[in-house]
């Protein structure tokens, strides 16, 4: 919970994160969304352009995107997709430099400490990329 709250604080007050490891964007590419109103996951690249929409960024906890959709994960995401929001979920364990920061199975953290710089630029990459979209809506949060 703690690393969320930092990761939410930065990105709403602008902190920049540390420089960028060329898989970044491997997290966006990778991100599982779900559409509003949806409870089947799909990709970015099949998001419509001709509608606007209010995202939000669902950033997984340190055991990734463990179990799909019928994990924690895709039961927050159907949450919030039937609320109306469009939700992408960055893949961070899909990215070639990660390795995990915590065991949930014994809840034992801190295995690997720079995962908070990249989580920060993982967020503002998204971030940047939602913004850039003609189906972006111009309202974002973080969860």
């Amino acid at each position: 919970m703690r690393v969320s709250c930092i990761c939410a604080v930065a990105l709403a007050l602008g902190v920049a994160a540390p420089a960028r490891a060329d898989d970044t964007a491997t997290s966006w590419n990778k991100a599982i969304v779900y559409l509003p109103k949806s409870t089947q996951p799909t990709s970015i690249d099949q998001i419509p352009a001709d509608r606007k929409f209010a995202v939000a960024i669902f950033m997984h906890g340190c055991g990734g995107l463990q179990g799909g959709e019928g994990g924690d994960g895709g039961r927050w995401a159907r949450l919030l997709a039937a609320q109306g929001l469009l939700v992408a979920m960055p893949d961070s364990m899909g990215r070639g430099d990660r390795k995990p920061s915590c065991d949930p199975a014994t809840q034992k953290a801190g295995l690997f400490p720079p995962v908070y710089g990249m989580r920060l630029a993982e967020i503002r990459y998204a971030a940047e990329q939602i913004r850039a979209q003609p189906w972006f809506g111009g309202k974002l949060i973080l969860m």
